[in-house]
């Protein structure tokens, strides 16, 4: 393999501080097994004197230039499946400087340009949903109960991010407590419990009884 660094797989979920292509790397998913051997084999396909910027780009820390990336191949890998003979970054005098990322052609169909953009949220949002993101990662990671699930309604916005402990802790002490309510027979628990965290969100943690 070239684009997929060999290590150790010892990722169960992905946190904010694991990049997408670190993560692609290190997940221990059965999916992300098969991921990897699908870029593996666009980047095979890619033209040679292209695949040096690819793979510098596939293999970024900066998730949006990693994204950017997997559409890159991923679209000339779709061309390539419906039939289209394809050029990469074109040199031809009718482009100029403003040479589009791929033209694809069919000997019946003539050719068209394509030029592969990717639109990435706003920066405050796209980091908001990527602190929710990690929030919900530590609980499915650290909290088990065959009889609670544990649904989590952000509200609110927040410029710092709580702590392992701060979000750990009391969700497990509330879930404990309710388990313990279940096993002694004493009903099933009623009501929502609101947690909040000094300088974050404001988050209602509520449960739902398995069944």
């Amino acid at each position: 393999m070239t684009l997929i660094r060999q290590v150790k797989r010892d990722a169960a979920v992905r946190t904010k501080r694991i990049s997408l292509y670190e993560y692609c790397c290190r997940s221990k998913n059965d999916a992300h097994e098969r991921y990897c051997k699908f870029w593996e084999e666009c980047y095979q396909k890619y033209p040679q004197v292209e695949k040096h910027r690819v793979k510098r780009d596939f293999q970024s820390r900066r998730n949006e230039t990693h994204l950017s990336a997997c559409f890159e191949l991923f679209l000339h890998e779709l061309l390539i499946r419906l039939g289209f003979k394809v050029e990469v970054h074109p040199e031809k005098p009718e482009f100029g400087a403003d040479k589009p990322d791929f033209v694809a052609s069919k000997p019946a169909n003539g050719e068209f340009l394509l030029e592969a953009s990717c639109v990435f949220p706003g920066t405050e949002h796209y980091k908001l949903k990527m602190q929710q993101s990690d929030v919900v990662s530590l609980i499915n990671e650290n909290i088990e109960s065959n009889k609670i699930r544990v649904v989590l309604l952000f509200q609110g916005f927040t410029k710092s991010e709580p702590g392992r402990r701060e979000i750990i802790d009391p969700i497990t002490e509330i879930v404990r407590r309710w388990e313990d309510q279940l096993s002694k027979g004493l009903g099933t628990p009623t009501g929502d419990c609101d947690l909040r965290w000094s300088r974050c969100w404001s988050h209602k943690q509520v449960h739902e009884i398995l069944l």
